[in-house]
């Protein structure tokens, strides 16, 4: 990647610097215009999370969890995302493709959460559940601190298996 950026002289070209983000920029855009597109449908769900209630989008198929909240803009607040696993299962996420901050909460089986992370749009950075879990829980960052729910926390209303 430098050397697209340095001019023959060694210095860094602020016209090559230029072309190579905007086509960065290109490629995010088309990217994203796709995914908008041909985006899949969603279930919806409420659950109750400690004293709040949450409208969740549920992400039970490979489809919708590897679309999970890419994309969006403007999250709305009082919502989320569930992903849904297949089975009590080691699980990160991630940030690429993503633009807005968001919170992930690790869900055991029985519905207490094993431990929450935050984590910043558009990084590769992958945050972990600390054991295997069966459910990921997306909001915008900051919900579970507002509505002080933590580890203690019992949330009901999950899919059964």
């Amino acid at each position: 990647m430098d050397r697209l950026l340095r001019a023959r002289d060694g210095r860094i070209s602020i016209k090559r610097l230029f072309g190579v983000a905007s086509m960065a920029i290109i490629s995010l855009v088309v990217t994203g215009w796709a995914f908008l597109v041909f985006s899949p449908e969603f279930k919806e769900r409420t659950l109750n999370i400690g004293f709040s209630r949450l409208q969740v989008e549920v992400a039970d198929n490979e489809t919708t969890r590897t679309r999970g909240m890419m994309f969006r803009l403007v999250p709305n607040p009082s919502q989320g995302m569930l992903f849904v696993f297949p089975t009590v299962q080691p699980v990160c996420m991630w940030m690429k493709y993503t633009l807005v901050p968001l919170s992930v909460a690790f869900i055991r089986d029985n519905g207490s959460i094993a431990n929450i992370a935050d984590m910043n749009p558009l990084q590769l950075e992958r945050h972990c559940a600390r054991e295997p879990v069966r459910f990921a829980l997306e909001v915008s960052q900051g919900w579970f601190a507002a509505t002080t729910v933590d580890t203690r926390t019992q949330i009901t209303g999950l899919p059964r298996f």
